[in-house]
């Protein structure tokens, strides 16, 4: 009884099947048609997605106080998400994106010092933490403007 209820419904579904293809109107009419993708929406969502994950990053710190909490590892881990930050971004050659990755490009080389001083003076400078915190900020701006002007 069972392989006759199994048989049955294969026999159902080639039927269909068959039944769809036959019809001329339904072979002919497309299903849907193709997006096409607009360069301003794929640099936003690409754009977005990047400062997403920057920013969503654990280890990233709010102010010049969190920076001066952080570990050596920590700052590193940021110089990683920063690197990958900047390759995200710096391939748009609109203004907003290119004010955007120089942003990026600042707070990473405010990174790569803080992470250099540091190692040799065993701390991070208090002038060191309030220039990564500036530049976190500024990014954050940016990436604002960034969203004001080309995504809007």
């Amino acid at each position: 009884m069972r392989s006759f209820r199994v048989l049955a419904g294969c026999c159902g579904l080639v039927l269909t099947l068959a039944a769809c293809t036959a019809d001329p109107q339904r072979a002919a009419a497309p299903t849907s048609q193709a997006a096409v993708a607009n360069p301003i929406q794929v640099e936003c969502l690409n754009v977005e997605r990047a400062y997403l994950a920057w920013s969503q990053a654990q280890a990233l710190p709010h102010d010049a106080a969190g920076v001066l909490a952080l570990a050596e590892a920590e700052l590193q881990m940021l110089k990683d998400d920063a690197d990958t930050f900047a390759n995200d971004v710096e391939i748009y050659e609109d203004p907003p994106s290119m004010v955007l990755a120089a942003a990026v490009g600042r707070y990473n080389a405010d990174l790569a010092i803080t992470i250099f001083t540091s190692g040799i003076m065993g701390k991070i400078d208090a002038d060191r933490a309030a220039a990564v915190a500036m530049s976190i900020s500024e990014i954050h701006s940016m990436f604002r403007a960034f969203m004001t002007s080309n995504c809007a």
